[in-house]
């Protein structure tokens, strides 16, 4: 984190009671991010997604125009089972 800090990198958090999913909070706040980061001059956005089973986060990256361009197998261990990373980016 305070790389991101120093750096000036553009980050948001949203704050809601409890677990919300399927509401568009997500696409609300990687639109802004993507933004942001425009708006400061960077190039490239890269997404890492921890489970390349969670279809619900790549498919969301897609729809903001990101694309798949690499894939980790097996690359973390977590709640009993190994998971692939999937690797997005996206040109701004």
């Amino acid at each position: 984190m305070q790389t991101m800090l120093n750096g000036g990198f553009p980050y948001l958090v949203a704050e809601v009671d409890g677990a919300l999913r399927g509401r568009g909070i997500g696409k609300m706040i990687l639109s802004a991010l993507i933004e942001r980061c425009a708006q400061q001059g960077l190039k490239q956005m890269v997404a890492v997604i921890g489970d390349s089973e969670n279809q619900a986060s790549i498919n969301l990256h897609k729809s903001l125009g990101f694309t798949q361009v690499g894939l980790l197998p097996k690359i973390g261990y977590k709640f009993d089972r190994w998971l692939d990373s999937v690797i997005m980016q996206r040109a701004l």
